[in-house]
């Protein structure tokens, strides 16, 4: 049977640089969970600041493409490289300099910690012993800022917000370090429409100035500040700029009949599960 991923990989396989800055590229990946194959001869080059969206079906591969890149998950063959430093498998490499907000967060809503507690301790769980000792009010404070929650949410507990302005302190805890690339995981779902606008609005603000890679179900929201798009499934990719990707033949290839124009906005029936 024809495998797809040679019709579709390289589409964009240039070296039209998207912006000045950071560069991470990912060489000849093939990566395994529990044994089973998730993809291989993955050959992506991501350049920063911009906005790049990772798409694709549930189960394509998006949140194990992220954890190989973030050093977590060790590929079986292949080569992750930070601005020309190999980080394959190396997550200590990437400390401060790589902000991560995963798609699900193993904390208890009913946590008395508050929004500042919360991105403060992040703050220093990235600074060097004696941790309890660093504060940064101004760090916390900037950062709570930019994704714009007020001072009178600052001292809420988690449990006292929205699920949009909850979705906003996660991403405040990526950002207080101020790492040169965010890689966000869904931070769109979960959150009613108005929400979702908002959160778009903070994150391609946040792309004029890093290199900023989310995986998302709906690409029409986050177009506009969007340079690339990567589609992603299991052996199958392509990845380009929005106008070569968000095709009949390449979205009919990886969603079948689940994807039309609306309003000549993309619509994809997915779902978040």
């Amino acid at each position: 049977m024809h495998n797809p991923q040679h019709r579709f990989k390289n589409l964009v396989h240039n070296k039209e640089t998207t912006g000045e800055g950071l560069e991470i590229d990912l060489l000849d990946l093939r990566v395994k969970r529990d044994s089973t194959l998730v993809f291989e001869g993955l050959n992506l080059e991501f350049k920063g600041p911009a906005l790049i969206q990772v798409i694709g079906p549930n189960g394509a591969g998006k949140t194990t493409l992220f954890l190989t890149m973030l050093g977590l998950i060790k590929p079986v063959k292949g080569r992750v490289i930070y601005d020309g430093v190999d980080v394959t498998g190396r997550p200590e490499m990437l400390r401060g300099k790589v902000g991560y907000m995963p798609q699900v967060f193993d904390i208890d809503l009913n946590t008395p910690f508050t929004v500042w507690e919360l991105v403060d301790c992040c703050f220093r769980m990235h600074k060097p012993w004696p941790r309890l000792l660093v504060r940064d009010y101004a760090a916390v404070s900037e950062a709570l800022a930019k994704v714009g929650l007020s001072r009178d949410v600052w001292h809420k507990r988690i449990s006292d917000l929205s699920g949009g302005e909850r979705q906003r302190v996660f991403l405040a805890r990526a950002l207080v370090f101020d790492p040169e690339v965010l890689v966000l995981d869904e931070p769109l779902a979960n959150i009613d429409p108005n929400g979702r606008a908002v959160m778009a609005e903070i994150i391609g603000g946040l792309s004029r100035d890093k290199l900023v890679i989310v995986s998302s179900h709906d690409p029409g929201i986050m177009l506009k500040w969007t340079t690339r798009i990567l589609i992603l499934n299991k052996n199958s990719y392509a990845y380009g700029k929005p106008e070569e990707v968000l095709t009949p033949e390449v979205l009919s290839k990886f969603y079948g009949f689940g994807w039309e124009v609306v309003e000549k906005r993309v619509q994809i029936y997915d779902f978040h599960r």
